[in-house]
Parts: C-alpha cells; structure tokens; sequence
C-alpha cells in the first residue's frame, strides 16, 4: 500500500498579478549558474547545429507559441537559453540580438547538452524548474488539485495550493508550450507526428482511481473510509499516454446518484456558471461540466454516463456531453453505480476533440465482415413526434428524406409503444410503464449490490 507521505517540493512566487509554482526537474547543468546567483525566470530554445537564426523566425516562433501560452508572460524573456549548440555551433544574425534589446533580455546562454521542452522556466542555485501556474476554482467544481508525483512515476499527488478565493482550490497547469512540437527556430520539426492529445488539460470526475490519490465518490464516508488507490483507472492511463495532463479532480453526487444542490451535504454543489449563476448544474457529474464551462485554461472534463450523468450536465451548463455506447469504453477503474449501464463519457466545449478522444479510448472491437451487403433501413419512431407543430414536423420528415437518398436507404415510420404493445412477451403491455419499472427497480437493485 502506497504511504501518503513523500516530499514533493515546489517552489511559489508573483508574477504579472498570476501565483505560480515551480517544481525542480532533473539536470545536472551546473554551468546555468552563470546565468544568474538569484532565483530568476527565462527562456528556453532548442536549437540545431548550423542553423541562421534571425529576428523575424524568432519573433514567429514567440507569437506562435509563447504568446498564445498562457503560462507565459514577457518577464520569461529576460534571459534566453538555447539548447543543443554552443555559440560557435549556429549563426545568430544582428537583427535577432535587437530583438532581444527590445524584449528587456539581459543574458543569453548557449547549454549543448541541455536538451528539455522548449518554453519558460524558473530557475533557482543551478537547477532548472518547471513552472506552473495557479488558476482559482471560483465555481467550486474541484474536489482535488493534483499533479504528477516527483518520486513515484506513474502516481499523482495533490498539490496544497490555496486559490484566494474562499474556499477555492488552486489549481495548477502546467506551460502549454512544453508539450507543443515546435518547428525547430529553422522551420523543420524532422518526421515528429505528435499525438492530437498532447498537452491538453484534463479534469477528471471523482469516481475514477488514480494511483497516489484518495477517491471520494462525492461522499466523505468513502473517502474515508479506502485508502490511497493502487492502480490507475484504465481511461486514465490511456489519456496520460496520449501525453494529455491531469490537473484535479472534480465534484460529483454522493455516489453518482441522482442529488440536488440542497441535498450536497458532504461537499458543497458546485456553481453552473450560466445564467444569473446559481443555475443547477445537473449530476451526478455537476463538477466536470461546471468546470469545462466555465474554464478556458481546461480543455475536457472526463466523467461517467449511466442514465444521463454526462448528457444532462451538458444540457444544463452548455457544453457539448458524449456517452458512447456501453461496453465501448473500459470502465475498469471507475467506482461502478450500475454496471450494465456505467460508460466512461466527456464534456467539452470543441468537439473537434471528441473523435481523438474516442480514437485513444475505445476498445478494439470485430468489424462486421460484410456491412455493404446488410440492408439500410432508417426506422422513423412517430412516438416522439411534436404533432402540435406541423412546421417543425415537415422539417423534420424533409431531413429523414435527404438523409435517405443520401444513403441509399429507404425509411418507415413505425410506433415503438405499438410495436411493443403487438409483441411483447411479458404481462405490462405498456410500454413508457415497463420502462419506468425496469430502470426503477433495476437502478435501485444494482446501486445497492454495487459495493458488495
């Protein structure tokens, strides 16, 4: 069993009105004591042997990717360290060293053997760190700020990060240019194909495991109650090798249950940022959504589905929910609620996203061997139909029609309580009725075996 104790050092300071962390990372660069005696931020840049570097290519490669980073402030530029050459190594024009004048940078530095991400950094008695900086979780959304352990790859540890304000964590991220495949100060990025996913921040709802950190399933008692976790949840391990960061995890209903604000005993709702502010978020995956929606520092918020707990979230706070379909998606690793129901979803605000997502999480199924051959049939269920609004009606019956002749298909309307009602092979003809029975009673048995 992992103990919960270890030291994990980080450094705070100011900047530009922002709180920052930085974490200290491996290198044994003694000679960056030159640069400066005093804890100082700079600049880090790759570069290539026998390169011409000018003032338009770096003034390029700032906008592209130090400006758009919102780590980055313009203090990092004060000194400026290229990597991978020395001096004599690349031909530095005079127009680049104007530049620099004009940016405020004091000190230039050659490291050949430095060879780390390229963006900002702090830098403290000859050793490097990463920084990070400290957004506030205004809506309350998150349960945890983590971020990887120093000692224990592969496991996370919470950060111990105030926000200002009151009862808000601070959560950390790290520089989006870290994980970012720049074209070399030259032009050429070589054959790297980075993953779609690399670098993306991602919150994930607190029914997951994640080795190195507690689960409280939105419930103190269970928190509680089971120790650190062991293993990390499938899902989780698949975004991490995809390069993405996890930076917290988020507020969910007690047990993924069906829980409104005033029945949050144990950890306050956390606040839909819609409207007048005080809107519900819908659940059981409140703080994902109230998260993705209001934070544009975080990209994807993962979460669970059952019987809507990724879609009505959506719904309420206004973001784009996914469920796919069950057992499309391990769920190995997430604290099950109905295991014939429960599937791994996602909120966001691109859905650009989403079919990188599903890419690096689905499971590997069989491909139907021949699925030109199987008839297209577009079935057209009359029972949902809005019959007091014929306008929208005759849009929908021109859509099914274009959407028909663009397959190659051919559609029939069918009534689903009908069809149940002519061929059902159990007493309740009904069909809305032996829904409602079968998810009731369904739902209320599984929830209480699920901990057995």
């Amino acid at each position: 069993m992992p103990r919960e104790t270890s030291i994990d050092t980080s450094t705070s300071f100011q900047l530009a009105g922002g709180q920052y962390l930085a974490r200290p990372i491996n290198s044994e660069i003694i000679t960056l004591d030159t640069v400066s005696e005093n804890p100082t931020l700079l600049t880090y840049f790759r570069l290539r042997k026998n390169q011409t570097i000018n003032a338009s290519v770096v003034q390029m490669w700032r906008a592209n990717h130090l400006d758009t980073d919102d780590v980055f402030e313009p203090e990092f530029l004060r000194h400026i360290i290229f990597g991978g050459v020395r001096s004599e190594d690349v031909n530095i024009e005079n127009d680049t060293y104007q530049l620099f004048n004009d940016w405020q940078t004091s000190k230039v530095h050659f490291e050949p053997d430095l060879d780390i991400s390229n963006g900002p950094y702090y830098l403290e008695k000859g050793l490097l760190h990463s920084v990070w900086k400290i957004y506030k979780d205004r809506q309350l959304a998150f349960v945890q700020a983590i971020w990887p352990s120093q000692n224990d790859h592969g496991a996370f540890v919470q950060i111990n990060a105030a926000g200002n304000d009151y009862r808000a964590h601070g959560i950390a991220v790290p520089a989006r240019s870290y994980s970012q495949r720049i074209q070399s100060l030259s032009g050429n990025s070589g054959s790297y194909s980075p993953s779609p996913l690399k670098g993306i921040r991602v919150v994930v709802k607190d029914n997951y495991h994640i080795r190195g950190t507690r689960t409280s399933l939105g419930n103190r008692a269970y928190l509680e109650t089971y120790p650190i976790q062991e293993n990390t949840a499938e899902v989780v391990s698949r975004l991490l090798e995809a390069g993405v960061h996890i930076v917290g995890k988020a507020h969910l209903s007690s047990f993924a249950m069906m829980e409104h604000p005033m029945q949050s005993v144990d950890y306050q709702a956390p606040f839909n940022p819609r409207g007048d502010g005080y809107l519900i978020t819908g659940g059981s995956s409140g703080g994902t959504a109230a998260a993705i929606a209001a934070y544009d520092w975080l990209d994807i918020a993962i979460c669970s589905d059952t019987t809507g707990s990724a879609r009505i979230p959506a719904l309420q706070t206004g973001v784009f929910g996914f469920r796919p379909s069950t057992q499309s998606i391990s769920t190995d690793g997430l604290t099950k609620a109905w295991p014939a129901m429960d599937t791994p979803g996602w909120l966001g605000r691109d859905l650009e996203v989403f079919p990188h997502l599903l890419k690096a999480l689905r499971l590997d199924h069989p491909k139907p061997q021949n699925p030109k051959e199987l008839p297209c049939e577009i079935l057209y269920p009359e029972d949902f139909m809005p019959k007091d609004n014929p306008n929208q009606v005759e849009i929908m019956e021109h859509f099914i029609a274009d959407i028909s002749k663009a397959m190659g298909c051919t559609y029939r309307k069918i009534s689903l309580q009908n069809e149940w009602k002519e061929s059902a092979q159990v007493e309740e003809k009904d069909l809305r009725q032996y829904l409602y029975n079968t998810t009731r009673y369904g739902w209320y048995y599984s929830a209480y075996h699920s901990f057995d």
